[in-house]
């Protein structure tokens, strides 16, 4: 069964900083600080992001990484499966019919949670 790696955690952190600082371009070095990720590891997950269309990078001594499209318009599932490749595939490695079934379930409840706009941040931030 494939859950969120760490890496798929380490996106969702740096898009949080992103989406609460979107007004500007921020340096990875201020991503990963905020993000509290190593700025090596972030390097990679930037550049999937980017490739993705989901984030875009300016060049300069203002330069950094922005969202690329409207808040709205990017979901938490987007950004896991920018960066892991197995995230909500077929879970189940069985032939066993009910466990297929079961862990065909259990990934479409993952995915249909994940399956909302970064904006659902605005939720999780009103709690603290």
């Amino acid at each position: 069964m494939a859950l969120v790696s760490s890496r798929g955690i380490y996106a969702i952190a740096a898009m949080l900083v992103l989406y609460r600082h979107h007004e500007g371009a921020l340096s990875i070095e201020k991503i990963a600080t905020q993000a509290n990720v190593p700025k090596n590891y972030l390097e990679q997950i930037l550049l999937d992001l980017k490739r993705r269309g989901i984030l875009k990078s300016i060049r300069g001594a203002k330069g950094g990484y922005i969202l690329a499209k409207d808040p709205k318009e990017i979901t938490l599932l987007d950004i896991v499966q920018s960066v892991e490749s197995e995230c909500c595939q077929d879970p189940c490695r069985t032939d066993n019919p009910v466990l297929h079934s079961l862990w065909l379930e259990f990934n479409e409840h993952i995915k249909k949670f994940l399956n909302r706009p970064i904006t659902c941040f605005d939720e999780y931030i009103k709690r603290l």
